[in-house]
């Protein structure tokens, strides 16, 4: 669940800025079917978001996603202030320390969107310095794009990377 929680955690901090931004500007709503996006898989995030606060991963969350400049999911979880009891409100604001990851990672997956790169590509196809490492870890050669920008470690029985 670590390393699952490490891998959308990026999304789960852009989704706090967007869903700032949405409340205040009024973005119109839309069915997902609408936008091309499935009811189906966006319950996937309602799902493990849920899961999430109840195992105590996070105390709250907002999630957003949007398509053709329309919200086709928007939902609030846990809470905002476990102390005063004080539930996760879809206008709440956060102070976020660093953006860098999160827009980081969404300009690399708009790239990967459009087929300039696969997710499994060697990261050294972009980055020469990884070609030929000279560090104790074997498996660098084989860090994919995807381990390397969420920085995610192989587990066990994880086929995929």
């Amino acid at each position: 669940m670590n390393s699952v929680f490490r891998r959308i955690l990026p999304v789960v901090l852009f989704s706090f800025l967007a869903a700032s931004s949405v409340y205040s500007q009024g973005l119109q709503t839309a069915k997902p079917e609408d936008v091309g996006l499935s009811s189906e898989r966006l319950k996937r995030i309602d799902t493990f978001m849920k899961k999430c606060v109840q195992e105590k991963q996070f105390a709250g969350a907002i999630a957003l996603v949007a398509r053709k400049g329309k919200v086709a999911f928007f939902e609030t979880y846990g809470m905002v202030d476990i102390e005063d009891g004080k539930p996760m409100r879809a206008d709440n604001i956060f102070r976020l320390a660093s953006m860098t990851k999160p827009i980081t990672c969404t300009a690399v997956m708009i790239l990967y969107e459009e087929g300039y790169f696969l997710l499994t590509d060697p990261i050294s196809m972009y980055i020469p310095e990884f070609k030929n490492p000279r560090v104790p870890d074997p498996d660098i050669r084989r860090r994919s794009v995807f381990r390397t920008l969420y920085n995610c470690p192989r587990e066990k029985g994880n086929n995929h990377p």
